[in-house]
């Protein structure tokens, strides 16, 4: 980088104050050679890279320079957020950057791609998140103990995107809305997979309503190896708490241990499909071939 003071306006020659790494400037380059008084250089003459040149000074030749430099400093954009950590040392607010490891608040306004972890045995004061938030996926760790997450309720839940949702082997419980409409809304097909013990258990799940969320079907996976499973408690639907044209929301369970239990208020019209596990359900009406107010929705189980 060179930084050159205005010079002689008559001769054009520019003093050449400040020499560090060598910088291309477009079609044009210069060289330069010292006049023997430190810490200035003269421009000789405009030059063309394709072109070889000998140089006519005794004293030093060197690669090509640019003409003139503009300086800038661009400032990082500190509302970018990024994967964050919850220790919950001081409020339950969500927005709250002391709640957070090092000060990271994940998650916004519009979906993306920021994980959220749980990995503290304790925590004073337990998440409410705001509004109609978004965030990349949650993972429980091995030292996270037992928590509650506590959401907005219909369409303003928590927005999980493709990262879904991880409880690792040795986390304690953990539960996702306390109330009867809180729970999840997906953004993206995803695995939510329990490796512990203990539960997984969200009140109620659908897909996101909002016009940024694309029509189709969005697959929800269950996976673990786990004895926890997981538990759904006011049913699974489509959009809100109904079965929608446009936005499907179908089930796979594919685990090898635990079990998987859907509320039988269930709407969702996807279809469920068993690959490997244990689904448990109650107050199930039908006959063999027509399963009515089950845990499956009003979609078809294979």
């Amino acid at each position: 980088m060179e930084i050159f003071s205005p010079g002689n306006p008559t001769t054009h020659e520019k003093n050449l104050l400040f020499v560090s790494t060598p910088v291309r400037f477009g079609g044009g380059w210069v060289r330069y050679h010292s006049n023997n008084s430190v810490g200035s250089a003269k421009v000789l003459q405009k030059q063309n890279p394709m072109k070889s040149s000998k140089s006519t000074s005794p004293l030093f030749r060197s690669q090509a320079f640019p003409c003139a430099i503009t300086l800038s400093l661009l400032a990082a954009g500190s509302a970018l957020a990024a994967d964050g950590t919850w220790t919950g040392g001081t409020a339950v607010t969500w927005a709250t950057a002391t709640n957070w490891s090092g000060s990271i608040v994940p998650g916004g306004s519009a979906a993306n791609s920021d994980k959220v972890s749980f990995n503290s045995g304790t925590y004073t004061f337990a998440p409410t998140t705001v509004n109609n938030y978004f965030i990349g996926g949650l993972e429980f760790g091995a030292s996270n103990g037992a928590i509650s997450v506590t959401t907005a309720t219909g369409n303003n839940r928590l927005n999980v995107g493709s990262g879904g949702v991880l409880v690792v082997a040795g986390s304690g419980a953990v539960t996702i809305g306390l109330g009867s409409t809180q729970g999840a809304n997906l953004t993206s097909s995803q695995n939510w997979t329990n490796n512990s013990d203990n539960p997984l258990a969200v009140t109620r799940i659908a897909v996101d309503d909002a016009a940024t969320t694309a029509n189709g079907t969005y697959t929800l996976t269950f996976n673990g190896s786990g004895a926890g499973g997981f538990t759904n408690s006011n049913g699974m639907h489509d959009v809100l708490t109904a079965a929608s044209a446009v936005k499907k929301l179908a089930v796979t369970i594919n685990t090898s241990n635990g079990a998987t239990e859907i509320a039988t208020s269930s709407t969702f019209s996807g279809g469920t499909t068993l690959t490997a596990g244990t689904v448990r359900y109650t107050n199930v009406a039908g006959t063999v071939g027509a399963i009515i107010n089950s845990s499956f929705g009003t979609g078809s189980l294979t």
